[in-house]
């Protein structure tokens, strides 16, 4: 069935459909799906006969990974037939990327290609899901013969921020996606300011996309003032605390709010204009 976008979605994608249902066998701990009770996976025929429309945006298999490495060759041809028939433009998204080499000149002509990306770090990934590791995936899609490709950074995990350039930058995306865990999955996650440094170095590159789930995460100033230090590594700043480190430099009086972090502190003022900076 095709069903209107919704929920924490692309917003340039205008459907979803997934004729190919079921477990998929990544087994993200973190899926949206699997608070739903699913049934092994299969091809639902009936759903091949569907009118996809004209002038759409659809993302194909965004409830299962349809090129997960045990969905059978024929089902992925039999989609990409039928998305072939309408003239729409196609998402089509995967931990599995080097399965996009095995059917690319099936595709139809206005396909995007995306993969995941949460974090660089190998333990992470192995601890929440099966899926293949996040170098095999920036491989997978390094060699594609597009440049219609896209990244998604969600839900993002904490992260080495030059380790997770040198995969992105493998990838060459047309543009990233960065988004939380909607579902607070106790993931490790970055602060605010971390996600902010990677939208800077990203954006020297490539489109930033991102996505309103991401404001749930942690600031990392925390709210004090001279007369009342609230934790422990303020208190050994206290000696050298006479100006503000923001823009207007002001000098800090006994009774004045400031935003802590080490080595570093803010007025009310110039804190505002930081979290500005990395909340837009």
């Amino acid at each position: 069935m095709l069903n209107a976008q919704k929920g924490n979605m692309y917003d340039f994608v205008t459907h979803t459909w997934n004729p190919i249902k079921g477990k998929c066998s990544h087994a993200c701990s973190y899926c949206y799906m699997r608070q739903e009770r699913l049934k092994p996976l299969r091809l639902e025929e009936k759903e091949l006969k569907d009118d996809l429309g004209k002038g759409n945006f659809i993302f194909v298999g965004s409830s299962t990974d349809m090129f997960a490495e045990d969905v059978p060759e024929g089902w992925i041809l039999q989609v990409l037939k039928k998305c072939g028939e309408h003239d729409n433009s196609y998402l089509f998204q995967t931990k599995n990327p080097k399965r996009f080499h095995e059917f690319f000149k099936f595709f139809p002509e206005r396909s995007t290609f995306g993969t995941t990306i949460e974090t660089n770090r190998s333990g992470h990934i192995s601890k929440y899901s099966k899926a293949p590791s996040v170098e095999e995936r920036a491989l997978g899609m390094k060699g594609l013969k597009s440049k219609e490709r896209m990244l998604t950074i969600e839900p993002i995990m904490d992260f080495d921020i030059y380790e997770l350039m040198d995969l992105i930058r493998c990838i060459c995306p047309k543009w990233v996606n960065i988004g939380a865990d909607s579902k607070r999955h106790g993931l490790p996650e970055p602060d605010l300011e971390k996600i902010f440094t990677l939208k800077e170095k990203l954006a020297e590159f490539t489109e930033v996309k991102q996505k309103k789930n991401l404001s749930r995460l942690k600031d990392p100033w925390i709210k004090t003032s001279v007369s009342r230090p609230t934790d422990t590594f303020c208190k050994k700043c206290w000696g050298d605390l006479y100006t503000c480190d923001g823009e207007c430099h002001k000098e800090f009086k006994e009774d004045d709010t400031i935003y802590c972090k080490i080595n570093k502190h803010l007025c009310e003022k110039c804190y505002a204009i930081e979290k500005g900076k990395w909340e837009k």
